[in-house]
């Protein structure tokens, strides 16, 4: 097993930035879980690269956390679906900040739709779906969707838009990508799209969020 590098205190910026939203400890069990098997299988298995054991708490678990600042006003969508899941991330470690949110993972590679299950099993996570499948051949729609970098913005707003509610609201993380989207995109989707920083003291990188909601 990756020796992981336990940073309880990324996640707690985080939460305090969220609004002081908190976790209970059967929350912080499940999220250490979480982690040790990030550390131990999925970076084995090539979810994650081979040098991530050091950042899982600050990198992954706090980033995929700060997904949920799109729902800070509203509250928490009562289905969610992850595009392009991977092993699980932001989709999980929102499963266990929203327990009775309903999140469904979905990734185009069986490899990487079986680790995610295997995820879900030790976790014993009961509101977590997987799936194997394209989001462009989606016939559902959902109240919220995430996707953590898997698509250039422009291409992000439509997909999104494609599997959401005309209510629902998209959450797209961006790490030293390109920000800008066109606004030929933001007027086909008749949605509103912002922008946001999540700050330096919070998150560690140049770490934004694009949200995409409704006019």
């Amino acid at each position: 097993m990756k020796h992981v590098v336990k940073d309880r205190q990324a996640v707690e910026r985080v939460l305090t930035w969220l609004g002081n939203a908190t976790l209970q400890t059967d929350q912080w069990d499940q999220l250490e879980s979480l982690a040790s098997w990030l550390g131990d299988e999925a970076i084995r298995a090539g979810g994650l690269g081979p040098h991530e054991s050091e950042r899982i708490w600050s990198r992954h678990l706090a980033d995929a956390l700060t997904f949920a600042f799109g729902w800070r006003e509203v509250g928490p969508p009562p289905r969610l679906i992850d595009i392009g899941a991977g092993v699980g991330l932001p989709g999980i470690p929102l499963a266990i900040l929203w327990p009775a949110t309903h999140v469904t993972l979905l990734d185009r590679a069986s490899r990487r739709v079986d680790l995610a299950r295997r995820a879900v099993r030790r976790l014993r996570l009961d509101n977590v779906e997987v799936r194997r499948g394209d989001a462009h051949r989606e016939q559902r729609v959902w109240e919220g969707a995430v996707l953590r970098a898997v698509f250039p913005p422009e291409q992000a707003c439509r997909v999104s838009d494609a599997v959401l509610k005309t209510t629902g609201i998209a959450v797209m993380g961006l790490r030293g990508t390109d920000k800008n989207v066109p606004p030929a995109t933001i007027a086909m989707t008749g949605r509103s799209v912002r922008l946001v920083d999540v700050p330096a003291t919070v998150l560690d990188g140049s770490v934004s969020l694009l949200i995409m909601g409704p006019q």
